[in-house]
């Protein structure tokens, strides 16, 4: 008999298997192992992550329906919300705001809209570089993020993420 975390996870993979969401998807990392998913979010169209293809590690537990996953991007994005080293974001869902009714394409599409939405909150802040660059200087930060989907799509295409021709 399966545990209900296993349950709600497998209600999760059949939701995005027969409802593809534009720009997500996701899939457990092993047809053995349920609990460690690989996902891949798109950054939204007609924003300036508009191209980036962000890969993210969700870890899942036992007791899913009552703890949060783990989640980090593994294709760091340079944001605010979003720790330089970890890859770590900061989402009110997988915090205080953590229910059992949150499903996996609801994190990655909280994922997909916070990388346009930055929360400047200093509770939600894990890049004080990035929020003063924004702050500061909008136009540079702009030019940050388009470097970021460049080297997103560099990495989605298996090569590294940037040209070692340039430095």
């Amino acid at each position: 008999m399966h545990s209900r975390a296993y349950m709600l996870l497998r209600r999760d993979l059949i939701y995005l298997q027969r409802h593809p969401i534009q720009g997500i998807s996701a899939l457990p990392i092993s047809s053995a192992n349920i609990f460690q998913w690989g996902a891949k979010v798109e950054g939204l169209q007609g924003t300036m992550w508009e191209g980036g293809v962000f890969q993210v590690s969700l870890s899942f537990c036992e007791d899913h329906d009552a703890t949060p996953p783990t989640v980090h991007f593994l294709t760091i994005p340079f944001h605010p919300n979003v720790d330089p080293e970890s890859g770590r974001p900061c989402l009110h869902q997988l915090g205080d705001g953590w229910t059992e009714s949150i499903s996996v394409a609801g994190i990655l599409i909280a994922l997909q809209c916070l990388l346009s939405t930055p929360e400047l909150d200093p509770q939600c802040v894990l890049n004080m570089e990035a929020v003063r660059i924004l702050q500061d200087s909008p136009h540079t930060y702009a030019q940050l993020a388009l470097d970021c989907v460049s080297a997103s799509m560099r990495v989605d295409a298996g090569l590294p993420p940037y040209d070692p021709r340039y430095g």
